[in-house]
């Protein structure tokens, strides 16, 4: 049972927000390497297209929005629902950042973890990139606020442990509440987590980011500019 006070203050939040996701800067021919044929990529590529999972109410969620389906509506899908730190993977969670660097310092959090889960890499990989690519999307929706709740509720930046803020986000998900801010786990910044993607639009490309981890180097160095550190987390 969540604690009424930790909901009890709300903010109408009408700003951008910035979201990071894994992107190429330049396309790539999936399939060549499955067959010389030619024409077998595009029967590939309309292979993958015809089994995909589709969003339902297409006009609703705005298929022709540019960026839409990537910035925005992908993890709203069930097909892409998985657990995360304020969903347990019963339901879609959006997250987005107030600041650049701070959506950048949540990713290479999750990067670096699962460069940990892979064991050959250092052997095999003595160099890893990551290439990303991120949006500013409008948010408009009466929000939860709970980065003044932090000091009595720790648990809410918790670095390891996702157990009490999922139960935080069943409750405002499941009360059809749009999302909420919070203050990031991983630096001084704030995040929001949307809940329904109806108070999200407008998203438009702000730039592309390249992560290196390099073998023996704890650093992440990331690069605005190919060859070119912006900053080392």
């Amino acid at each position: 049972m969540i604690d009424p006070r930790l909901l009890d203050t709300a903010l109408h939040f009408r700003d951008d927000l910035f979201r990071n996701i894994v992107s190429l800067r330049q396309a790539q021919a999936l399939y060549d390497d499955l067959s010389d044929d030619a024409q077998a990529g595009a029967v590939f590529a309309r292979l993958e297209m015809d089994s995909k999972p589709r969003l339902p109410s297409p006009t609703l969620n705005r298929p022709f929005e540019p960026g839409y389906g990537v910035a925005i509506a992908f993890p709203f899908a069930p097909a892409r629902w998985s657990a995360t730190r304020f969903s347990d993977g019963t339901f879609g969670a959006w997250y987005g950042s107030t600041a650049l660097e701070t959506t950048v310092r949540e990713t290479v959090f999750h990067a670096r973890q699962q460069l940990l889960v892979d064991p050959g890499f250092v052997d095999t990989e003595p160099t890893v990139i990551f290439e990303r690519r991120v949006y500013q999307v409008a948010c408009d929706a009466l929000l939860f606020d709970l980065r003044g709740k932090v000091g009595q509720w720790p648990a809410l930046v918790a670095p390891d442990s996702y157990a009490f803020t999922q139960e935080v986000g069943r409750a405002v998900a499941g009360g059809g509440h749009p999302g909420l801010l919070t203050r990031s786990a991983r630096c001084a910044g704030d995040n929001a987590v949307v809940f329904d993607a109806r108070y999200l639009s407008n998203a438009r490309d702000y730039c592309y980011l390249r992560y290196r981890f390099e073998a023996g180097d704890p650093a992440c160095h990331v690069e605005r500019v190919v060859g070119e550190e912006w900053l080392r987390v």
